[in-house]
């Protein structure tokens, strides 16, 4: 067995992070785990059922520790690098170099708690669930520790990938310095990988590979039910980002059918979401919509077994990985209609198991393509979609098969630092 230290966000405290539990056992398979996570508000949660140790760090600096490492960035090797990028690119430059400031006094910060800890040198791998400030944090921490044979992995998503996800600056900081402190750095998706390669480029150093997420076997394939009309699911936070209001556009534009919409989740527009389907969906007698607000995974779980759903919609505006959602849909042999962004593009095959909308769909679109799933149920083409679907789960998205072999290739790094040390 060797010693993995995992930092999080969140792990195991609060809602976040869920995809995390389904890796633990793998991992536990070859590591012996020691977590380390920024939250320290959120009460544990009840899926944690494991007895290895965490420890809950500060990820705010104090004002002194902002303005030492404030003085520190003007003369470090590393942060001289990353203003001279800033200054090159002539764009948004105070701003940038402000928010460049504080990720590294960030990275600072767990660096000295964790240094604190007196666990790090212990370990015979680290692995940083996103590509944020942790990273650089490890990575500036073995530097200091003259630990750099302990090497430093990460998996990158969406948040920590794209530019246009950061709200100032328009740019992920240090990304060119990190893969300079990684061994490997593992994609979500294959779209994510080739965005990172576009924009960053890669590292000779740094191992890039895609190894996706994955959900668990379920029940198989449910049949439709075709005496009923359609039978719609959609899965996700209540906010700006993920467009919920165009389902219900789409769905004030359909009169030749009736549709059974249920959505899961919450968040910040979700009294502006009520507002608008009471407003564009109470008078249609051929539309019904439950708004089930915030569930745990079982109980959607449980969910997708009792139901019979015909088809899951997404109308996100971006994703950087292979949505969950999509993935446990099909999993049930649901079909999915998603926009053609991130991972949803290498997910969704237009009339295999379901339909790709454009990047930015207008309402009429979504109708559209809601019209030809209700055609294929009418012409009993249902049955095929689904096949289609839990076949694609098969294939790529299995959590056992997923998971399993990225706890195997995390060993092998271990395996491959004794024998060079050796």
């Amino acid at each position: 067995m060797k010693k993995l230290l995992l930092v999080s966000d969140h792990f195991p405290f609060g809602k976040r992070e869920p995809f995390l539990y389904n890796e633990i056992e793998f991992l536990r398979t070859y590591f012996t785990i020691t977590a380390v996570t920024t939250d320290t508000q959120s009460d544990i949660s009840s899926s944690f059922i494991w007895d290895f140790p965490v420890h809950r760090i500060k990820k705010i600096p104090t004002f002194w520790e902002t303005f030492y490492s404030t003085l520190q960035f003007f003369f470090t090797k590393d942060c001289q690098k990353e203003l001279g990028m800033i200054f090159q690119s002539k764009k948004q430059v105070l701003q940038r170099s402000i928010q460049s400031i504080k990720y590294y006094a960030k990275a600072q910060k767990i660096a000295k708690q964790i240094e604190k800890l007196g666990i790090i040198t212990e370990q015979d791998l680290v692995y940083s669930y996103w590509n944020n400030y942790k990273v650089l944090g490890m990575g500036l921490l073995l530097k200091k520790l003259h630990h750099q044979s302990i090497p430093i992995v990460s998996r990158i998503h969406g948040y920590d990938l794209f530019n246009e996800r950061v709200e100032k600056g328009s740019r992920q900081p240090f990304k060119y310095t990190q893969d300079e402190y990684l061994t490997a750095l593992y994609f979500v998706s294959g779209k994510g990988l080739e965005y990172y390669r576009k924009t960053f480029g890669f590292n000779s150093d740094c191992n890039y590979q895609i190894s996706r997420l994955g959900v668990y076997g379920t029940s198989g394939i449910i049949p439709s039910d075709k005496d009923i009309g359609l039978s719609l699911i959609s899965v996700s936070h209540a906010i700006p980002l993920k467009r919920v209001e165009l389902i219900i556009s789409a769905l004030e534009l359909i009169t030749e059918y009736s549709v059974s919409w249920v959505h899961f989740g919450d968040g910040e527009s979700m009294n502006s979401l009520t507002q608008l389907a009471e407003h564009s969906l109470k008078h249609k007698k051929n539309i019904s919509y439950v708004f089930k607000g915030h569930i745990t995974n079982q109980e959607l779980h449980t969910y997708y077994e009792t139901h019979t759903i015909d088809i899951f919609i997404t109308t996100s505006l971006t994703e950087g990985g292979c949505p969950v959602s999509i993935q446990e849909a099909f999993s049930y042999g649901v079909p999915a209609i998603g926009t053609d962004v991130g991972g949803i593009t290498e997910m969704i095959t237009g009339g295999y198991n379901g339909f790709l909308l454009n990047e930015n769909p207008t309402a009429l679109e979504v109708k559209t393509q809601l019209d030809t799933i209700y055609a294929a149920k009418i012409n009993l083409e249902m049955d095929n979609l689904k096949t289609n679907a839990f076949s694609t789960w098969e294939r790529f998205f299995d959590a056992e098969k997923n998971f399993s072999e990225f706890a195997k290739m995390l060993y092998a790094l271990c395996l491959d630092k004794g024998s060079s040390n050796g």
